[in-house]
């Protein structure tokens, strides 16, 4: 999950936190894997961070974009600023299901890791 610090560190070397953000009109669900939706509305918290092309070449490789995620540029907003970014949204989006143990525990300690609010994930969990 690229909320947790650790997972990044190992995955992106010399990503840069840019700590808590959060985008309009999606929520977040469990497809197992995280996911975001479009909902009108809604928000969906995360973290931003700084990448090189290389560290984007691996996430895509680790996301498995183009067939398992794709990714697209939203607005993304921090208390500081307001930009674009990339985010990734799993292309199937017919159905919810739960994230193994391990991997939500690795989400809620992202989420701790960074103060982002924990009740999103509750809220997917009882979407499923």
């Amino acid at each position: 999950m690229n909320t947790n610090v650790a997972e990044m560190a190992s995955r992106c070397s010399g990503a840069v936190n840019l700590g808590h953000a959060y985008i309009s009109d999606f929520e977040f669900v469990f497809r197992t894997h995280a996911d975001i939706a479009p909902k009108k509305g809604a928000v969906c918290h995360g973290v931003l961070w700084e990448i090189s092309e290389d560290n984007l070449d691996a996430l895509d490789q680790l996301e498995g974009y183009p067939t398992y995620y794709t990714r697209f540029s939203v607005a993304v907003t921090t208390d500081k600023i307001t930009t674009h970014a990339l985010v990734y949204q799993m292309n199937n989006q017919e159905s919810v299901s739960n994230p193994y143990d391990g991997y939500l525990y690795m989400v809620t300690e992202g989420y701790q890791e960074n103060n982002i609010p924990k009740d999103q994930i509750i809220r997917a969990l009882e979407l499923i």
